[in-house]
């Protein structure tokens, strides 16, 4: 049944049926009806093919749109008309525009007479088979000038949480949209692409007693009979991606009123929920309007606690979505965790309003600028807000991470092509967030932050409301700072990879001191293809009366540097603070003088050599023993955030390299270094307990409680967990977190059935998430396939709770083989049952520890992921994962197991 505008002139179109999920389905062939034609029809125009890039072809172009749409989320589809004002270049009978999955009912021209569409065409462009280009054909040419078109359409909601999709809670439904990047075409004909910025008018008709809110201010609303019609205000230029509406019996949680009003907007019954959220908006919003030199860009800030949501959040402006477990919560219930992770997602997508909605990319293949940015500007945000959380620490395990990843045969360009939807899926990756984060605090360490700000600041001033490029940022910053950071960053953005400097003194006499350098590519899992970079290079290094540091841009091979010391240095400290975006390794007797020096390293130093030796280790250039050396030594060091680093590592190490041989001895040692302070520090944070010290709480604890057999710390996680069961709200959060994965380990049938009933009762989205991790923690083998089967449970497990169900590996290599067999099993299925989101079950490919197991599930999985678009990147990733863990096991085994033997205590 068509709803929208008729009118009798108009001709009906193809019906456009495509599907864009996981689930199959089937495509009707185009049905096309036309009134009678007149007597001399005009010969059908040339109409163009499909560019190769991806992008529209040449020819009429938005200005501005008017969306009218009639949303009932408990209805089976929507429907409306759009009204998109064209700026005609020359006559023409052809308008490209998008449409994907939308059954198009009827099309015309509005000129100062009507021009009736005569035929369409479906078109996938890009490669692909889903069509999403409509072209339509009108009976007479359009003329020159501004021409409006109207495109009356319906549609059913999305089933992967993309387009316009609906949620269930309860008996309540509540439609929400998720455009981000190319599903606006899902839910209204369009122009669907970044660099068409254009205002956007929001008229939505729905059933009278739900809400309904857009990006904009509500402009007035009435009731019409069983119907309201909501109108809201026009939207400053805005690409079409960042449209958006949600309608549904919405509760309203009204914040701060400045800078801006601040509100939020959650399901029935739960918007109280969102008042810690809404101060940290408002306070967030206020260091980022310093920052950028100008107020908030939009006059309302709504955001939206959305039931089932695929992502963290969404940076629509004036009204960001967001994953309800990081938008509700009882302060009193919070953890230290939780609160990071709400007060980091948040700050990232307010940092999108300036950076990414007001100024925003030209095309995908530069989403690194809204992504990276945004990364980079969120972690500063909650540092400035919380200094006391030392959040820059936490930022420099990130830069790690990025070069980690950047380090690996999967890796590629920050700036890769992007010809295809699912290209621009794809492209929200490690690359794009991390890497690009990491480049840009490279950049900022490099010219100095106070260069950095201007060229920002300026960049915003003359590119407001409009479209860039990358080119456009660098060229700022080098102004800004009178140094070429386009030739620095286009080394790093448009080739992959990144280099190993190795770094030494020379001393001659009646000569000062140098710092040599080289660079070579490194890569962990292969060799590297031939590439240099020009690198912002840095090291700290012993000078009287106090250390002192050198800097310099290394454009060749090798390069050396004087510094300011009459002495030759005895130690140095390469890319003090871990900004620059590259790995660095010493001679060894250099690492050993660094390493005795007193003072000589603080924390980000220390977390830089963890990581780095760790990468060498991976590529074979530094021993296990080696490894298993330092760690020890820094296991004690008085700071929490590294005494936690090397406790973590020690369940890479568990996974990676210890065999059912060596496992006693490797559980006396951790139960000899780790037993002690696990019991002092207990499972409750004590009063004043600064984050970093209950982050040293959480390593410990889970390292003894899910990687021995420590039987106090399972009675006293047993206890917590059996009276958090009696008693919901009378256990410490904190404690419960730690508890609840060691008390499941050795639980039975009726633990599991307690975790089903408490799930069930749960009312906070941060509770149902450590539930759902717990049940696949048994060891008992029957329970933990029970709770995998729970993925297929659509009552009790939300599409956006899978990644909590899945996220969690089995801490047993027993486990951990099931999930891989269980992947094999029930994949297809899964598929079946969960379209979409079952890519969630791709990450079990990363789970095995053996070649074989990794090449299987590669060929198993790429027959099976080709309609799951942007999966196949993340396929690859885990199956590299998987083999440099099966790598390092032939590699470093038998080494651990002697490590171990030699160093665990005698009875």
């Amino acid at each position: 049944m068509i709803r929208g505008h008729m009118r009798p002139s108009a001709i009906l179109l193809a019906s456009l049926v495509a599907s864009c999920s996981a689930r199959p389905q089937r495509v009707a062939a185009p049905v096309v009806a036309t009134a009678t034609p007149p007597a001399a029809t005009a010969p059908a125009p040339e109409v163009p093919a499909p560019r190769a890039d991806g992008r529209l072809p040449d020819g009429p172009r938005p200005m501005r749109e008017r969306v009218v749409m009639d949303v009932d989320p408990a209805a089976p589809r929507f429907s409306g008309t759009a009204h998109i004002d064209l700026r005609v270049a020359a006559p023409t009978r052809v308008v490209v525009l998008h449409a994907r999955s939308l059954n198009v009912s009827s099309v015309r021209a509005v000129t100062p007479e009507a021009i009736p569409a005569q035929h369409s065409r479906r078109h996938a462009h890009g490669g692909r088979n889903d069509p999403e280009e409509l072209v339509i054909v009108f009976d007479r040419p359009l003329p020159q000038g501004d021409t409006r078109i109207e495109v009356a359409f319906d549609g059913a909601w999305g089933d992967d949480l993309q387009g316009l999709y609906r949620a269930r809670v309860g008996e309540d439904w509540y439609a929400v949209t998720d455009f981000e990047p190319s599903d606006a075409r899902r839910a209204f004909p369009c122009f669907d692409e970044p660099e068409a910025k254009i205002p956007f008018t929001v008229e939505l008709r729905t059933p009278r007693g739900l809400r309904a809110l857009s990006n904009m201010p509500e402009e007035d609303h009435r009731d019409e009979g069983e119907r309201t019609v909501w109108r809201f205000r026009e939207t400053p230029p805005t690409s079409s991606y960042l449209v958006a509406f949600v309608v549904g019996p919405w509760d309203v949680y009204d914040g701060p009123t400045s800078p801006v009003p601040v509100r939020v907007i959650a399901p029935r019954g739960r918007a109280a929920l969102g008042a810690t959220a809404a101060q940290m908006a408002a306070e967030h919003l206020r260091i980022l309007s310093e920052y950028f030199g100008q107020a908030f860009p939009y006059p309302k800030l709504d955001l939206v606690a959305v039931p089932d949501f695929l992502h963290g959040g969404m940076e629509n402006p004036g009204l960001i979505t967001f994953r309800d477990s990081l938008l509700l919560a009882e302060p009193a219930r919070m953890t230290a965790g939780s609160r990071r992770s709400m007060a980091g997602v948040i700050a990232h997508e307010l940092a999108h309003q300036w950076f990414g909605d007001f100024v925003t990319m030209r095309w995908w293949d530069d989403l690194w600028l809204n992504e990276g940015f945004a990364s980079w500007m969120g972690d500063r945000v909650v540092d400035r807000w919380h200094p006391e959380w030392e959040a820059h620490v936490g930022n420099v395990a990130g830069l790690m991470w990025a070069r980690r990843a950047d380090s690996m045969s999967t890796t590629h360009a920050v700036r890769a092509p992007v010809t295809s939807t699912a290209d621009a899926v794809a492209s929200f990756d490690t690359m794009t967030y991390v890497k690009g984060s990491s480049v840009i605090a490279m950049i900022e360490s490099w010219i100095g932050e106070g260069p950095f700000r201007e060229g920002i600041r300026a960049y915003m001033r003359d590119h407001a409301w409009g479209n860039t490029t990358a080119d456009d940022l660098l060229r700022a910053l080098s102004q800004s700072s009178g140094r070429d950071v386009y030739a620095v960053a286009r080394s790093y953005l448009d080739q992959p990879g990144l280099p190993l400097l190795a770094m030494d003194v020379t001393c001659e006499p009646g000569q000062p001191p140098r710092l040599a350098v080289s660079q070579r590519p490194f890569r962990i899992d292969g060799e590297a293809p031939p590439a240099a970079w020009s690198v912002p290079v840095c090291a700290r290094y012993d000078a009287a009366p106090a250390p002192k540091t050198v800097c310099a841009v290394l454009n060749a091979p090798e390069a050396s540097f004087a510094l300011e010391t009459d002495r030759c240095p005895r130690w140095i400290l390469p890319n003090p603070g871990g900004a620059g975006h590259y790995w660095t390794r010493l001679p060894e007797a250099r690492l050993r003088a660094l390493l005795d020096a007193p003072g000589a390293m603080d924390v980000p130093a220390k977390l830089e050599l963890l990581a780095t030796l760790e990468a060498l280790r991976d590529r074979g250039d530094v021993s296990i023993t080696e490894v298993l050396d330092v760690y020890a030594r820094l296991a004690r060091d008085p700071s929490p955030h590294i005494a936690a680093r090397v406790a973590d590592s020690f369940w890479a190490v568990d996974r990676t390299l210890i065999t059912a041989a060596a496992r006693p001895r490797f559980e006396a040692w951790v139960r000899a270094q780790y037993s002690a302070t696990a019991r002092r520090m207990g499972f409750t944070a004590a009063p004043g307990d600064s984050d970093a010290v209950k982050n040293l709480r959480r390593a410990v604890l889970t390292l003894v409680g899910m990687h021995t057999e420590d039987p106090w710390a399972h009675a006293e996680a047993r206890r917590i967990t059996q009276r958090w069961i009696r008693d919901p709200a009378g256990v410490d959060p904190e404690a419960l977190a730690l508890a609840l994965p060691i008390a499941t380990r050795r639980g039975d049938a009726a633990h599991f059935d307690a975790l089903l009933a408490a799930l069930a009762r749960a009312t906070l989205p941060q509770e149902r998430n450590l539930i759902l991790g717990a049940f696949t923690g048994f060891d008992d083998i029957a329970l933990l396939r029970r709770g995998m089967e729970l993925g297929f449970d659509a009552e009790r497990v939300r599409a956006q709770d899978l990644r909590s169900l899945f996220g969690r590996w089995s801490h047993r290599a027993e486990g951990r083989a099931v999930q891989y067999a269980w992947m094999r099993e029930r994949f297809d299925a899964a598929k079946q049952a969960r379209g979409r989101n079952a890519r969630w079950l791709i990450n079990l490919a990363g789970i095995t520890c053996d070649e074989s197991d990794a090449r299987a599930a590669a060929e198993f999985l790429s027959t099976r992921i080709g309609d799951l678009e942007g999966s196949e990147r993340g396929l690859r990733e885990n199956v590299a994962h998987a083999s440099q863990c099966a790598r390092n096991r032939s590699r470093y085994a038998a080494d651990a197991a002697r490590w171990f033997e030699s160093h665990a205590p005698r009875r």
